[in-house]
């Protein structure tokens, strides 16, 4: 493994010549450190970070087994190596199997064997530090999952009161507004009461399916498929935005080919999606416009919805995310799945 970084190798001998050669011969590859004692190998870890160690098994004041296995308590992210005659073989086993010491090497061994054993321990070194990395990301990622949590618990708390509340408030206030609109003189009021009770009632189904769905954890809602006349779809979204349309003189022609075509649909969702297509055209065209709506059975392809209006259209920059999920562009265009054709459909 290399990942462009300079390896720092500390020697511990007190020969001086094999500190010497052990230079020579790693130089090129890593920052090497010489220590003849372990009072001087402690100084060198102190100083800077030192990724391996590798001493001599045999040394005047300490061991270096012994010297390893403080090392291993003080520095433990230092790879250990131990180099040794084969009289220490026994001691140096039993440092291996108790995890003070990573590989050892026999004095005198072939330059090349004692490479690969040091590049190992430099490889090893990388993989313990990544494996590090990962462990300290993945319970980053836990504390903010766990917040996230916390967070949603909180805004169920909200969203089932606050959101509720004025809900429940409007669709109370519709029910003692029939008593007016039963008066003489106020008929002309009760498609706009109609139409704030259709909306009260959709909004109120839509935050109880909301708080539902993230009291179970999960925000994929299933599809609750029926076949729908889309002249029925239609004249439901119609009476929605009539009162928009008259405000602004606009007229919405509605056009369905057969008149009984029909779609296999959720017609919630679908109703929503036109809805939002009209109510865009409504926002975007001027007053007195003409706003096409059209369902045409295709053979091939199911049906196909249309809206055409008067607006000043997408631009060409935002045309390829129409389609991405809550995709909108800073004058509130927001397309739900159902295509918008340009103005100058007929």
């Amino acid at each position: 493994m290399n990942n462009g970084t300079t390896h720092s190798l500390l020697v511990v001998d007190d020969e001086r010549p094999v500190l010497d050669s052990m230079y020579d011969l790693f130089r090129r590859d890593y920052k090497v450190l010489r220590a003849n004692n372990a009072r001087e190998a402690k100084a060198a870890l102190q100083q800077e970070p030192v990724h391996i160690v590798m001493s001599d098994q045999r040394m005047p004041d300490v061991t270096g087994v012994e010297l390893l296995r403080q090392v291993k308590d003080e520095y433990p992210d230092t790879v250990r190596l131990i180099f040794t005659a084969y009289a220490d073989i026994g001691v140096v086993v039993r440092a291996i199997n108790e995890g003070q010491v990573f590989r050892y090497v026999t004095k005198g061994c072939d330059p090349d064997e004692l490479r690969s054993v040091v590049r190992q321990a430099a490889d090893y070194y990388e993989l313990r530090t990544e494996r590090k990395r990962l462990v300290a990301e993945l319970q980053q990622a836990n504390a903010e999952l766990r917040q996230a949590n916390a967070l949603k618990a909180a805004f169920l708390d909200v969203a089932s009161h606050e959101l509720n509340t004025p809900v429940t408030i409007i669709q109370g206030m519709c029910e003692l507004a029939d008593e007016q609109l039963a008066q003489p003189g106020a008929e002309a009021l009760r498609p706009y009461a109609n139409v704030v009770r259709s909306g009260a009632k959709r909004l109120m189904h839509l935050v109880e399916n909301m708080i539902k769905l993230m009291q179970a954890g999960s925000f994929q809602a299933e599809l609750e498929r029926r076949r729908v006349a889309c002249r029925e779809l239609f004249d439901a979204v119609v009476a929605q935005v009539q009162p928009f349309l008259t405000r602004r003189r606009q007229t919405l022609v509605v056009r369905v080919a057969p008149q009984d075509a029909k779609l296999l649909v959720d017609q919630g969702k679908t109703h929503d999606a036109v809805l939002n297509l009209i109510t865009n055209a409504i926002k975007f065209s001027p007053d007195g416009a003409t706003i096409e709506l059209s369902a045409d059975v295709r053979p091939a392809a199911g049906v196909a919805i249309e809206v055409c209006d008067e607006g000043m259209g997408i631009a060409d920059r935002d045309v390829p995310h129409i389609f991405d999920p809550f995709f909108s562009v800073l004058l509130g265009f927001q397309w739900l799945g159902l295509r918008s054709s340009p103005p100058q459909w007929k």
